[in-house]
């Protein structure tokens, strides 16, 4: 079992993305997994959708992650009728309490990919199991693993992660189940996908990119995957970024919650200048813990309220967020992260009611991936393209000012040695030289030449004069 440091493995990451070579667009899995069985043998379906299926169950005779993860896939095999392929598998080396493994089967010729996770406790261990088609898109994902599990171990819920202090303080809450509400779909017109809207609902959105803002019949709201780029405060590229484009977002990568409470009020200014309405929050807690996306991820559900002053005057609203942090890899990326937010909001009377349809509206995306992918690589490298202009501009002000630096020190240079020509002739005296041993003496200035010449009579060139400009001001 090859072991790494996480504890968890990112749902979004592992399961997500493909699995060796695999293509496959499968028919219902969901429906047709186990001879018809709705769940293996001492297992419960936590969620099902059209896409596959999550599981849980407790082994009490299992004294080992390896125990467990084996145990698992024994119940697997019986249940998709054959055996699982192992991709990857993993055990924490700190405790060797948590642990999983990625697979991939066959059920009935077609083929699932997914993810098995365990933790030991004093009486066996907890297991999660999610599974589904090879091409489930994230959001389909999200809504597999959204859901709190009702295990009677909460390492066992597929949706909660496993204490870490950088996800910040948990209350120990959790957030209603989304509600079960059907759904129209809404396809963007660019072709990267749609959204799921209950009636009443529209959204104005063009594309995925850049998320999606849905608006209810009563002022509710529902901000899908909103991303923004943010530096930590003081860093290189915040300085050079603001030199060549304005303001930019900037908050430290530490908790979901301390981050959004730097970001809310840069946003809040953003859109104003925007010529949206202001807002201001209250309230802010972390209300449950968020699934990675992947081991260097932070996140985190919190609840706040928010106070909107635009056109239509001052309202107040509850919401919650879903918050997700990822620091960019590479060396020129130092200083910068990602920020993922997907929000939800009801005026304050109504959003316990609104609370479920909002959250199930939030995972309905349904993405394109190609599509998506072109369109992000041409972003990419539009971004890359406007970075390096931006750069070459930093860098092209830089060597200007240092030109006009230079200029100006020359030209305070002539004129302090002017200054020292009048001043040496006030002075009446010069500096003599002897370039052999480094002795200097003042002349008189107006003999100074014939003094020169006499000593240099029996060793020619050793002595020299030296003007006053020379010796204070040197040319530069």
């Amino acid at each position: 079992m090859r072991h790494t440091r996480w504890i968890w493995v990112s749902l979004a990451v592992a399961c997500a993305g493909p699995l060796g070579s695999m293509d496959v667009a499968l028919a219902d899995v969901a429906g047709t997994s186990g001879p018809g069985a709705a769940a293996p043998n001492g297992y419960r379906v936590v969620n099902a959708t059209q896409f596959g299926k999550a599981l849980s169950s407790q082994k009490p005779n299992a004294s080992s992650v390896n125990a467990a993860l084996l145990a698992t896939l024994h119940d697997l095999a019986q249940y998709f009728g054959s055996r699982p392929t192992i991709r990857t598998a993993y055990e924490d080396v700190r405790d060797h309490r948590s642990g999983g493994a990625v697979f991939v089967a066959s059920v009935h010729g077609q083929q699932v990919k997914g993810l098995v996770l365990c933790r030991l406790g004093t009486t066996g261990a907890n297991v999660a199991v999610v599974y589904a088609k090879p091409n489930t898109p994230p959001s389909e994902w999200r809504r597999l693993t959204s859901a709190p599990v009702q295990a009677s171990d909460a390492h066992a819920d597929a949706n909660v992660a496993a204490p870490d202090a950088a996800s910040g303080p948990a209350t120990g809450g959790s957030l209603p189940p989304p509600a079960r509400t059907p759904l129209h779909d809404y396809a963007m017109p660019d072709g990267t996908g749609s959204v799921g809207l209950a009636d009443g609902w529209h959204t104005n959105n063009q594309s995925l990119m850049g998320g999606v803002v849905l608006q209810g019949p009563a002022d509710q709201r529902v901000a899908i995957m909103m991303t923004l780029t943010v530096q930590t405060p003081g860093s290189q590229m915040a300085r050079m970024m603001e030199q060549s484009r304005g303001p930019v977002f900037e908050a430290p990568f530490s908790t979901p919650l301390e981050a959004f409470a730097a970001l809310m009020p840069q946003i809040s200014q953003a859109n104003q200048r925007n010529g949206g309405p202001s807002t201001v929050i209250d309230n802010l807690k972390p209300v449950a813990r968020a699934q990675p996306w992947h081991p260097n991820d932070r996140a985190a559900f919190l609840e706040y309220g928010v106070t909107e002053t635009g056109p239509a005057g001052r309202r107040h609203y509850r919401a919650v967020a879903q918050v997700h942090m990822l620091p960019l890899p590479g060396r020129e990326a130092a200083g910068t992260w990602s920020y993922f937010a997907t929000l939800v909001r009801a005026p304050d009377a109504t959003f316990d009611h609104d609370l479920p349809l909002m959250l199930e509206l939030s995972f309905s995306e349904k993405e394109n991936a190609q599509v998506i992918m072109n369109k992000a690589r041409q972003h990419v490298a539009a971004s890359r393209q406007q970075n390096d202009e931006a750069i070459a501009q930093v860098q092209q002000r830089s060597k200007e000012f240092d030109a006009q630096r230079a200029d100006n020190e020359r030209a305070s240079n002539a004129r302090m040695r002017q200054s020292d020509d009048f001043d040496e002739v006030i002075r009446g005296t010069r500096t003599v030289e002897d370039t052999r041993t480094g002795e200097k003496v003042s002349v008189d200035l107006g003999d100074v030449d014939r003094i020169t010449d006499k000593l240099n009579e029996s060793d020619s060139g050793r002595y020299q004069q030296i003007p006053l400009r020379d010796e204070v001001d040197p040319v530069q």
